[in-house]
């Protein structure tokens, strides 16, 4: 029954239960303001209002997803298929968003501002 299964997963184990683990990126990107950079490379990535921290395929959709909230956002790039390879959950939760329960700070670096590819359409893009 429903209630049974919601019981089970629900609090403790907030995995999506339907998504898919496999096609992961070896590379995937997470924004962050400069005030919190440091903080997240330190602790690693958790879910702030989310249950789950979003990750980005490219840096430029980072970068993208970054600008509702800081002008210029720092942008993470996270080592997906070592965390995978050390059984670490990444899933696919659309074409180029991804979902971790939460990514430790060994698979982070902060990316230098000349690698990350900047979008020249600041405008109505495409989104998802």
């Amino acid at each position: 029954s429903n209630g049974k299964m919601r019981a089970t997963y629900g609090h403790s184990f907030d995995v999506e239960l339907d998504l898919p683990t496999d096609g992961i990126p070896e590379r995937l990107y997470y924004p962050a303001t400069e005030e919190e950079v440091s903080i997240l490379i330190e602790n690693g990535l958790k879910p702030a209002d989310r249950r789950m921290v979003h990750l980005s395929k490219t840096s430029a959709d980072a970068y993208i997803a970054g600008r509702v909230r800081t002008e210029k956002p720092v942008i993470i790039e996270v080592d997906a298929s070592s965390m995978i390879r050390n059984d670490g959950v990444i899933q696919r939760a659309g074409k180029t968003v991804f979902l971790a329960k939460e990514v430790p700070p060994a698979y982070l670096r902060v990316m230098a501002e000349e690698e990350i590819t900047v979008p020249e359409e600041t405008g109505e893009g495409e989104s998802e």
